[in-house]
């Protein structure tokens, strides 16, 4: 009994340390400094990731049934360890495929491209899921190039023409207004909930239909800047934009009186 524990400890051991290499080369196949972030790319280390997440569980069930104590005490210990590490690793690399696919997903490698709308919400002006949305853009993804469709230069009061529902609002909200616009729609704090209103009211007003809805604050914009550094925006705004001046240059544009511009958004 000790020695085929024993055996079966050494073999879990090894397939462990194969998803360890197997991994290390997941990374490798996502770097893309020396090309596109392809659809065959992606298709590849998705099935590895699959292939792997279900080796880790196989072994994970192997190491479960086996008891620490039949081994020779020097064993003991790092097999301990690797008996209660690896079904959170496991854990771990399903949640790196679940989201590799849906960066897949919106980025319109899967079965067609992807419309996806953008909500901008200003978390200097608070609300339930974020902050204010006032700007939006309608943007379809197809393999990895972005159209824009639609951002109106108004704004989120731009789309107030084309909405023709009366809705009624939340009750607190009746301090404001009765009426439920689309500029309120992000009503609650969880996202999920507000982004189905905002496509909801999206979709009843301007007729096209989303695949998904992601929201957009300064601040993620400034994090976003600080990865990938400042913007030169000098020939069209005389601007260049960086994570220090975003939201002033940003806010200054965005309030800009009606004899400047009828787009301020």
């Amino acid at each position: 009994k000790r020695y085929e524990a024993f055996v079966s400890g050494i073999e879990s051991a090894r397939a462990a340390s194969t998803i360890g290499v197997t991994v290390t080369s997941l990374f490798d196949t996502l770097r893309i400094e020396d090309g596109a972030f392809t659809e065959e790319r992606i298709a590849s280390t998705l099935g590895k990731l699959e292939a792997v997440s279900s080796m880790g569980h196989d072994i994970a069930r192997m190491l479960s049934s086996i008891d620490p104590q039949v081994l020779p005490e020097a064993y003991r210990v790092p097999f301990i360890t690797l008996q209660h590490s690896l079904p959170s690793i496991v854990r771990e690399l399903e949640t790196l495929r679940d989201l590799l696919y849906l960066t897949a997903r919106l980025a319109g490698f899967t079965d067609r491209p992807q419309h996806v709308l953008l909500a901008f919400q200003n978390n200097a002006e608070l609300r339930g899921s974020g902050g204010f949305f006032g700007s939006y853009g309608l943007i379809m993804v197809d393999k990895g190039k972005i159209t824009i469709r639609d951002m109106p230069g108004g704004g989120t009061y731009d789309f107030q023409g084309s909405f023709r529902e009366t809705v009624i609002s939340p009750l607190p909200l009746h301090l404001i207004n009765p009426v439920w616009q689309f500029q309120d729609a992000n009503w609650w704090p969880d996202w999920p909930t507000s982004a189905r209103k905002i496509a909801w009211f999206y979709e009843h007003g301007n007729g096209a239909t989303v695949d998904a809805v992601i929201g957009m604050t300064p601040t993620f914009i400034e994090r976003l800047l600080n990865l990938v550094g400042p913007i030169d925006l000098s020939e069209e705004y005389g601007v260049v934009v960086d994570k220090y001046n975003f939201y002033d240059v940003t806010q200054m544009l965005a309030e800009r009186k009606a004899e400047q511009t009828r787009e301020p958004k």
